[in-house]
């Protein structure tokens, strides 16, 4: 099912953290931190003046992010969740994407009445800021909600955009203050298993 994520909030607030993991894994392939920071603040400043939160991303009097002057793509996103007993969750579900140049807003992925729950596969479509290569996204959830733990399995982004290319993201854990490590907020990278075919 396709749903229109909202964008909007604040930027991420571990980007720190962010840009030393980054940094340590890809090296120099990563581009310059300072230049990357700037984007990130020249995009929060974009996204405050011209994108306000909604039920859907153009919905409502806003305006996309090419009238901010950004390059925009489009993007599918496929989240599965885990098939653990409770795995799924009520909670609001955020995703930001990190590329060599360019890091995306936070993504709320809005969650209906049947979205992520147990075993579900739950699609996505959003235009934002071309973002790049792929590096990292950071996938979280507020803990609101009446069973607000989730078993993330794994993230599939799509750009729809020429070049098409697919990422995918595996998790396979707890986003949870009472099972694993009690974090409900995960950076993940790339993974070289193969991708699960999307119809």
């Amino acid at each position: 099912m396709n749903q229109s994520p909202q964008v909007g909030g604040s930027d991420d607030g571990n980007w720190l953290e962010v840009r030393a993991e980054l940094e340590t894994r890809f090296g120099g392939q990563f581009g310059s931190p300072t230049a990357i920071e700037a984007l990130a603040a020249a995009n929060s400043l974009a996204a405050q003046n011209f994108m306000a939160q909604g039920p859907s991303v153009f919905g409502q009097g806003q305006v996309p992010p090419s009238a901010a002057g950004l390059t925009t793509c489009l993007y599918r996103i496929v989240v599965r969740t885990g098939t653990r007993s409770g795995a799924g969750t009520d909670s609001n579900v955020y995703l930001t994407m990190y590329g060599p140049e360019q890091v995306s807003r936070e993504i709320l992925l809005y969650n209906s009445h049947d979205a992520f729950e147990y075993g579900n596969e739950d699609r996505f479509s959003v235009e934002t800021a071309d973002v790049g290569e792929l590096k990292a996204i950071r996938v979280r959830h507020d803990n609101t909600g009446f069973r607000p733990g989730w078993l993330l399995d794994h993230v599939l982004i799509i750009r729809e955009t020429p070049p098409i290319q697919e990422w995918l993201f595996l998790c396979k854990r707890w986003l949870a203050v009472d099972e694993d490590d009690g974090e409900i907020s995960r950076l993940l990278f790339p993974s070289s298993s193969n991708i699960p075919t999307v119809a």
